[in-house]
């Protein structure tokens, strides 16, 4: 689904905070997935015990908070405005219901 922004069709929003947010999460997805799949799959996820899938948990999904505070544009003003955060924040509260 296309939005439409100044008369033009566009796949990421117009505001380049927004869309680099957008492009992140897009590009990261794919590798979260691939990560979490070759460690139930092939690696055994439930024989490692829970202190490794704790361990496992954080580190993919580590870079959600240290890539985008470390690499997306500044526009925002202080980080807890930026739309990285808003959206790990939604993410989260989203996984744990």
């Amino acid at each position: 689904m296309r939005a439409v922004f100044e008369g033009k069709p566009r796949w990421l929003s117009g505001n380049p905070d927004l869309a680099w947010t957008e492009r992140f999460f897009l590009l990261y997805v794919p590798v979260w997935v691939v990560l979490f799949s070759l460690r139930t799959g092939v690696f055994g996820g439930a024989e490692r015990g829970d202190a490794a899938s704790i361990v496992f948990g954080l580190v993919i999904a580590s870079p959600y908070l240290i890539v985008p505070s470390l690499r997306a544009p500044k526009t925002q003003g202080h980080w807890a405005h930026a739309y990285w955060f808003k959206a790990n924040v939604f993410r989260h509260v989203v996984g744990s219901l």
